[in-house]
């Protein structure tokens, strides 16, 4: 059995590879770096040459290698990076990989522990599919990111099978892959940096916020919020703000419009802002709402509850697993708009359940999802992974 540690006190050399460049996944590898570095691991952190991810490592302290820009073909992009990745580390002292996403695992040729995280199962591809047959009148132009999809499940699975380890990062992952890849399966959930600086909710109305990488993904729900709103009392109206950050086009600009002629005169579309502007916007913020018709984390959700904010969120896993219902949010059936409707009527009327929602989703945030208590965990799978591994190489 491999030593438990209280902190790091020996040099243990992680390759960290982000598989994808936007969205939660970035924040996933990045936060995650940090964490181990913090408790004195050595950490370099590959990570692909576009945007949003130089954005980020503008406010890192570690050391990071740009892999080579995206290609759309998903098959031809991990056979890329798993050379080149493969090529670089040959000539480390590298003692064990890290890949946030699976897909990547069978093309890294290395002598080394490789583990991956678990983000993706069967069941996410099949509410995949679903929205995709519901959007396809309309949406020809998706039918290759849908194919991409499909190609990234196999991938994944393929993935799986060849890490020494999965980090599943929801309980109800965990169990499905347990079923198939057994003792290997351990869960993990992503942390948070907790948010530690002062709120600034004053004023009359009530601030409400969804947040998406992408507002108009249909998976992420926005039109049942939009709907729901449309059915609270006409006097509400005036009592809110509504804040959609997130990238967006005049599809959704026309709805807006439609809603502030029914009388909701405070909507704001922020657009695509950066991680520290997020975290400026949840310190503003009374009430984040998340109506998600399915997610493979929901990232957004918990550094909401981490600046003390209550969540309304759809009743879906593993959101279920990380809201407490009547304690630290809220939580209602897929896209039933009335329900959403009565719970945000209900918070926007009694400030002392927002506060008292708020106060418990912090504290289940600190005790549960705190980056520093996960990263001692994976820190102590790491090295009973690599004490096993050095068993079996003397046999």
């Amino acid at each position: 059995m491999a030593k438990i540690l209280e902190k790091g006190d020996t040099n243990l050399h992680v390759a960290v590879l982000l598989y994808t460049a936007s969205g939660g996944l970035s924040t996933y590898a990045l936060e995650l770096s940090e964490a181990l570095v913090r408790r004195g691991l050595d950490v370099t952190l590959f990570g692909v040459r576009q945007c949003a991810v130089n954005e980020k490592f503008q406010y890192m302290t570690i050391p990071h290698i740009e892999v080579l820009k995206k290609i759309r073909d998903p098959l031809v992009w991990n056979m890329s990076i798993g050379a080149r990745v493969t090529n670089i580390l040959r000539s480390s002292s590298i003692d064990i990989v890290h890949c946030v996403y699976p897909a990547l695992v069978p093309f890294i040729r290395l002598r080394k522990p490789i583990v991956c995280s678990g983000w993706f199962s069967p069941h996410n591809l099949q509410a995949r599919l679903s929205i995709a047959i519901r959007m396809f009148p309309f949406s020809f132009s998706r039918l290759g990111e849908l194919w991409g999809q499909t190609e990234y499940f196999f991938l994944d699975d393929f993935g799986y099978r060849s890490s020494r380890s999965i980090f599943a990062v929801t309980k109800a992952l965990e169990e499905n892959l347990r079923g198939r890849f057994g003792s290997k399966v351990r869960y993990l959930p992503p942390g948070i940096n907790l948010i530690s600086r002062k709120r600034m909710t004053g004023g009359q109305k009530v601030r409400i916020a969804c947040i998406a990488s992408d507002l108009e993904n249909p998976r992420k729900g926005l039109s049942t919020l939009l709907r729901a709103l449309t059915l609270l009392e006409p006097p509400l109206y005036q009592r809110i703000e509504l804040l959609l950050i997130g990238n967006y086009s005049y599809r959704l600009e026309n709805e807006v419009e439609m809603l502030r002629r029914k009388g909701f005169s405070s909507i704001r579309l922020s657009g695509y802002v950066q991680r520290e502007r997020i975290i400026e916007n949840l310190l503003q913020i009374n009430l984040l709402v998340c109506p998600s018709l399915y997610e493979e984390f929901g990232y957004v959700v918990l550094e909401a509850m981490s600046a003390g904010v209550p969540v309304i969120a759809t009743k879906v896993r593993p959101l279920t697993d990380i809201i407490l219902h009547g304690v630290s949010g809220l939580l209602f059936e897929k896209e039933n708009i009335r329900e959403l409707s009565s719970l945000i009527s209900m918070l926007i009327m009694d400030q002392e359940i927002r506060s008292k929602m708020g106060e418990e989703a912090q504290k289940r945030a600190i005790e549960e999802f705190g980056w520093d208590s996960i990263a001692l965990k994976l820190e102590n799978y790491y090295r009973e992974i690599l004490e096993t591994s050095q068993k079996k190489s003397y046999l």
